[in-house]
């Protein structure tokens, strides 16, 4: 049994963590010293994500990465297929706040493009613009994350048709 307190934090108190040590390290003195200075799971510094990413206002799903190479600043890219086929590159800063959720914001580049059939034309409209972002990191277990955002963007897919004398925007 091991006793500590975390003097980091003001309003954290005393600890009773209880751990067994595996046979092979109770001759070890060097790793018996290094695994009681070890911090815990939720504290560690992460490097790489992967999910899934979900549209709900567009209605697209697809999958995502998540680099970190600071402790808070992330580069993110995300796939979605679904009533456009996007694709966005986007960086983030993440306030490390609590255990519990943690704010964060960001920008990004964000295309969009979708295949249409208007006046008997077959095409495909394409956007690029930029977004911008903010939203919470949710902890669900060890190290399963949610990150909820609401993000804004001034693109608008549109395109002139004309096919004879006909048209179509």
């Amino acid at each position: 049994i091991e006793i500590y307190k975390d003097t980091r934090k003001k309003e954290c108190s005393t600890t009773v963590q209880i751990t067994v040590q595996p046979e092979i390290l109770k001759d070890d003195s060097k790793i018996l010293r290094e695994a009681e200075h070890t911090a815990p799971v939720r504290s560690k510094r992460k490097y790489i994500g992967t999910g899934g990413y979900v549209n709900t206002i567009n209605l697209s799903a697809g999958p995502t990465l998540i680099l970190w190479p600071f402790k808070n600043l992330a580069l993110q890219a995300s796939y979605g297929v679904g009533t456009f086929t996007s694709f966005e590159a986007r960086g983030f800063y993440r306030f490390d706040l609590s255990k519990s959720f943690n704010p964060y914001f960001g920008a990004g580049y964000l295309h969009g493009e979708k295949d249409v059939t208007a006046i008997g034309l077959n095409t495909t409209v394409k956007q690029d613009s930029f977004t911008i972002f903010g939203g919470i990191e949710l902890p669900i277990y060890k190290s399963l994350f949610a990150y909820v955002d609401i993000a804004g963007t001034p693109m608008k897919i549109e395109k002139d048709l004309t096919n004879g004398s006909r048209r179509a925007e």
